[in-house]
Order: C-alpha cells, then sequence, then structure tokens
C-alpha cells in the first residue's frame, strides 16, 4: 500500500465519514482499485455463480441488494433465480468468491473457524461470507481484517452500515503491529490478490508474523514477469493451484487460487 498508485485511496479512505459513505463507491480511486469489475466479468462471475447450484433465495437476494446499495455503485442489470435486478458487478464477483472460499471451508471439514484476511478492500468480503456461511452450515466464530489505518476507516464504517442489514460475526479491523498472532487448528487465511502484490519484505512480515500461524488458506495471487514465483514459505505446504476462471487481469498476467 505504500506504493504512489495507492495514495489516493489512501487519502479518500483516510477522510471518509458515515455521512460521506452513502455514495464511497462513486470515487475514482475506488473505482480503480477495489469497485472495478466489468460488465462483462460480472456476467462471467455470474455463470460462475450459477454452476454452484447454490439457492440464493429471496431472503438472500434482499440482503444483497441490500448490501450492494451500500455506497451507490454503478449497476448492471443481471438475471438471478429468473428475476431481473440491478447489481454492481464487483457485488456478483464478491458473491462467487464467497461461495468458493465456504465451498473450500466445507471441504476442509471446518467450523466454528476463526478467519483472518489481509487486505480487506472495504470489507465487503467479511459481508458476504457472512449472508451466505448459513447455505453450507458453516459458522464463523470470528473474523479479523488486517489492513492499514486509513483503509480500516472505510472497513469499519462500511461493515457498521452493513450490520444493519445482515448478523456479521464478531469481527476486528486492525493493523499488523496492532494484531495478536495465535495458533489455531481452526482458522483461514484470506488474502484476495493483497499478499502477492505486496514487496518480498512485507510479504516477508505478514507470512511470518500471521500466515505461520494459520492452518488453512484461501488466496488469490497475481503472477507476472516480475513476479513470477509464490513466495518461498508456501512452497513447503501442501498446497492446490488453480487458474482463477475468468481471468480479470490482461496477459502475461496469470490470476491463481491457491488453497490448502
Amino acid at each position: 500500500m505504500a506504493e504512489y498508485r495507492y495514495t489516493g485511496l489512501l487519502n479518500f479512505c483516510a477522510s471518509i465519514t458515515s455521512n460521506t459513505l452513502v455514495n464511497f463507491k462513486q470515487n475514482g480511486n475506488i473505482q480503480d482499485i477495489i469497485e472495478n469489475v466489468s460488465e462483462y466479468f460480472g456476467h462471467q462471475w455470474l455463470n460462475n455463480i450459477k454452476k454452484t447450484n447454490i439457492n440464493l433465495t429471496p431472503d438472500i437476494i434482499l440482503n444483497i441488494l441490500q448490501l450492494d446499495h451500500i455506497g451507490s455503485p454503478n449497476k448492471t442489470r443481471f438475471m438471478i433465480n429468473n428475476t431481473s435486478i440491478l447489481l454492481s458487478p464487483t457485488t456478483v464477483r464478491f458473491i462467487y468468491v464467497s461461495l468458493d472460499i465456504l465451498n473450500h471451508i466445507k471441504n476442509l471439514n471446518l467450523n466454528n473457524l476463526d478467519i483472518i484476511e489481509i487486505g480487506g478492500g472495504y470489507g465487503a468480503q467479511l459481508a458476504f461470507i457472512a449472508l451466505l456461511s448459513p447455505l453450507y452450515d458453516i459458522t464463523i466464530n470470528s473474523y479479523t481484517i488486517l489492513d492499514i489505518p486509513q483503509v480500516n476507516n472505510l472497513q469499519n464504517l462500511y461493515l457498521e452500515k452493513a450490520r444493519t442489514y445482515i448478523k456479521l460475526p464478531e469481527y476486528t479491523c486492525t493493523t499488523l503491529d496492532d494484531y495478536k498472532q495465535q495458533s489455531n487448528s481452526n482458522s483461514l487465511l484470506i488474502s484476495n490478490y493483497a499478499l502477492g502484490e505486496f514487496n518480498k519484505s512485507w510479504q516477508d512480515r505478514y507470512i511470518y508474523l500471521v500466515v505461520a500461524y494459520i492452518s488453512h488458506a484461501y488466496m488469490i495471487w497475481n503472477f507476472s514477469p516480475e513476479t513470477p514465483n509464490i513466495h518461498e514459505y508456501f512452497l513447503d505446504k501442501n498446497i492446490n493451484i488453480r487458474d482463477e476462471d475468468p481471468q480479470g487481469n490482461c496477459p502475461p498476467i496469470k490470476t491463481k487460487i491457491i488453497t490448502y
């Protein structure tokens, strides 16, 4: 997050309040870095949702619409359960990734677990996992987002609004410096792009202060000619690697999902 391209995002996240949260997804920095899924890819993610055969009930769809509305995003028309609804394409992606994460948790036979997310955007991954976890009979005991103070500010404001619509687990948005490490066999790491985008020094800090204490993981990682390899820590893990589908980045960047 120290790179120049994030300066505008950090300044905006630091300045946002509960009053300005109403249209934060219209901010160019948010749209460039977080709220950035195109209409085309939104439909691709919707196809993936349909392939899961998970039934998004009318009550869940209502909650999705309520969460989606926070921040006033640009919306596209999608057909879900034979009903035409307006959603942000980025929300559609959050739904699919949440279902994929929950399926991974189910396959691990985990429950009553603690989730630690490195780099949490505006907090939507937490909200959608919380909303959809009952579909898998999964209980989330706690959810921790590790980020920097400016982005923690936005996450806390977003989640405070989200919990007026849905039930959230106990959650904390904090920094690496304030995080207390603890080993837990019922724990899951989530890092959607963030960990893979850090420089080696920051990757080392997060891996040896956080990741090493977490039993399982779901990560989305961008590989490029400049960063062609995953961090060496994961080479000693029994990891599963698959291509993200669809690929949201332009070649030569290749995006993969890494789980264990």
